[in-house]
């Protein structure tokens, strides 16, 4: 009778244990981190080159200029645009667009999380609030006020990330930035020969670019 009893209980038994091995086979695998591969602090060389190139490194508060910018997307055509701004650093600013004569077309203002535009040519007002802001009713670049501010200042902006790692050649030094599960968020590649221009590009969590740019 006993015998009989575990007979019946040996199917569910083996339905159990195949929910089991079914749920163990989808826990998340421990992440394997390349030996290259360091967390902030963790190697002088890459922390000071960072800090080299991002907005740490600006030492001035307020600052204003005048010269063009350019930003593209990989499924737009480029757009280059003249300007003149007025900076205080970290959030703060006044940016005018102008036209081919020099004449401006849009004025920004931003403070922190608000973006405030204004069309001259039919005096139409926008406001934007938030964290990632809208840089034109054309494109979309996903840069907050700080990290314009950044760009603007000859800076690259830096994106929050868990690791890092450097790679060098004689013509160029690349870096790239990652989150807790290696996921690409950006790279920047650091001209060495001092005929070029800094570049970076910053993705996704699909790991889709989103948005490049030259210093």
């Amino acid at each position: 009778m006993l015998l009989k009893a575990w007979m019946i209980r040996i199917p569910q038994l083996m339905l159990l244990f195949g929910i089991l091995a079914a749920g163990c086979a989808r826990l998340p695998q421990p992440l394997h981190i390349p030996d290259d591969f360091f967390e902030i602090g963790a190697n002088t060389r890459i922390d000071e080159t960072v800090s080299g190139i991002g907005p740490d490194f600006v030492e001035f508060k307020t600052f204003k200029g005048m010269g063009s910018l350019k930003i593209w997307k990989p499924d737009m055509r480029p757009y280059t645009v003249r300007m003149a701004w007025a900076v205080e650093r970290p959030d703060r600013m006044r940016v005018e667009l102008m036209d081919l004569m020099g004449k401006p077309v849009i004025s920004w203002v931003g403070n922190r999380d608000i973006m405030q535009m204004l069309s001259i040519a039919d005096g139409q007002f926008q406001e934007t609030r938030g964290e990632r802001l809208e840089l034109d009713r054309l494109v979309s670049v996903p840069l907050s006020i700080g990290d314009l501010i950044t760009i603007l200042s000859g800076k690259v902006p830096i994106v929050p990330h868990r690791y890092r790692k450097l790679e060098e050649t004689d013509r160029e030094i690349r870096l790239t930035f990652y989150d807790d599960r290696l996921n690409l968020l950006e790279t920047v590649r650091v001209d060495r020969t001092g005929q070029g221009n800094h570049y970076f590009e910053i993705n996704s969590k699909r790991g889709k670019i989103q948005f490049e740019g030259s210093i």
